[in-house]
Parts: structure tokens; C-alpha cells; sequence
């Protein structure tokens, strides 16, 4: 059996608007071919993210840390978090200004708001595919809210593409990880 041991820092980033204390442990180390190597590990609010880079070239991980796009760190972190995710909410607007803009009575015009701004966002997630794109179930989800046929034909919910927005995974792994660089 072989036992190694190395040094490892450990930074503590505390002040940090809108985030717990972060903990960072850092460990260089040689790597392949005489190139560096390190990793780091950041924890958040009992959340922690760890990665290896197996090969730096002349940087320490402090240095090669900072000297990359935070996506591409995102990505080695958790390779599962999508970069963007639905705008319900602008989808919501969308739908509102679309319905104030057509030739519906102002009773049907009130019902088109009500009823977009009694679905979930579940609901919307369950009608749109992963592109952003209207699927028939919408229609089908309007008028089973109780907007008749003529209306949800004329409003054509399903044609319209939803806005994209950064997933709220993202956004906050993303804080974490420009917190870390400007703390090294």
C-alpha cells in the first residue's frame, strides 16, 4: 500500500451578496508528462462541487481556475445543469399582448388573461418541447380552461416560441464560481 500526502488550501469566502459562506479546497499537484495538475472543491450552503484537471500545462489550478470561461468550469462541475430554460413568464406576456391585439371581444380578451395567468408553469412545460416549441397539447390545455374553440384557434398558442432565459441552476452555480475567482 502506498500513502501520499499533499498540502491542501483551504479558503474561506464569507460577504458575498445574496450567497452563504463558500469553502474551496485546493490541491496542486504533479500531473502527466510534467504538465500540472490540481483540484478544486467548492461548498455552498451544504451543496459542494469538485473537479480534476489532469493536466494545466505551467499554471497552478489557482491560476488555470481563473484563466477559464465560468461555463466551461459550470460544465465540468455538473455536466447536467442546462445553460437556459423557459421564460414562462415573458410566454405569459407574449400571450397577453397577442390576445389585446386581435379582433376578440373584451369579455373573451379578459378570459384569454385569466386563464394564461392561471397556468402553471408545469402545465406550460408539459406543452412545449425541449426547443422552445408549441405542441398541440396547449391548445388542447386552453380550452380545456374554458376558452372556446374560435378563441384558441385565433390566439394559435402553439406557434409561438418561447423565449429562453439562463436556468436559475446556472445563474447560481455561476455566482459561486465568479465569487471563487475573484477571491483568488
Amino acid at each position: 500500500m502506498l500513502v501520499e500526502e499533499s498540502l491542501i488550501k483551504k479558503l474561506r469566502i464569507t460577504d458575498v451578496e445574496r450567497l452563504d459562506a463558500i469553502d474551496v479546497y485546493i490541491e496542486n499537484m504533479p500531473g502527466v508528462s510534467g504538465k500540472n495538475a490540481g483540484k478544486i472543491t467548492i461548498t455552498c450552503f451544504g451543496r459542494s462541487w469538485t473537479v480534476y484537471f489532469g493536466a494545466i500545462g505551467g499554471t497552478s489550478i489557482e491560476g488555470f481556475f481563473k484563466s477559464v470561461d465560468t461555463e466551461y468550469i459550470i460544465g465540468k462541475f455538473t455536466p447536467s445543469i442546462p445553460l437556459e430554460e423557459p421564460d414562462w413568464d415573458a410566454f405569459r406576456k407574449v400571450l397577453k399582448s397577442k390576445a389585446s391585439d386581435m379582433d376578440l371581444s373584451d369579455r373573451d380578451k379578459d378570459d384569454v388573461e385569466q386563464c394564461v395567468d392561471q397556468i402553471s408553469d408545469d402545465a406550460f412545460e408539459e406543452s412545449y418541447n425541449d426547443n422552445g416549441q408549441g405542441t398541440v397539447e396547449l391548445d388542447d390545455y386552453l380550452k380545456w380552461e374554458g376558452l372556446g374553440k374560435e378563441v384558441v384557434e385565433t390566439l394559435d398558442a402553439g406557434s409561438i416560441d418561447v423565449a429562453m432565459m439562463p436556468h436559475h441552476d446556472f445563474k447560481y452555480v455561476s455566482r459561486i464560481v465568479e465569487a471563487v475567482k475573484l477571491a483568488l
